[in-house]
């Protein structure tokens, strides 16, 4: 068995990403938060639930490598 020693100099660090407010001040938000939370979260229940779609259509070429436990390719 083959063994490596990776080493790591510092920690890794996240991308800055572009943030927008969800309520213009803190007014809003409470009462964003007091409709969604009103009479035991009601509103919240009976939300429709948003549907993300994570398919794509298409056929993928590619190979898997069992050492890196990934998928390399492309989709068609």
């Amino acid at each position: 068995m083959i063994s490596k020693t990776h080493a790591v100099s510092a920690p890794a660090q996240a991308v800055n990403a572009v943030t927008a407010p969800l309520a213009s001040d803190v007014t809003t938000a409470q009462q964003v938060a007091a409709f969604w939370l009103a009479d035991g979260g009601a509103n919240l229940k009976n939300a429709t639930p948003y549907a993300v779609q994570t398919y794509f259509d298409g056929e993928f070429y590619g190979v898997y490598s069992a050492a890196k436990n990934l998928w390399s390719g492309s989709i068609a």
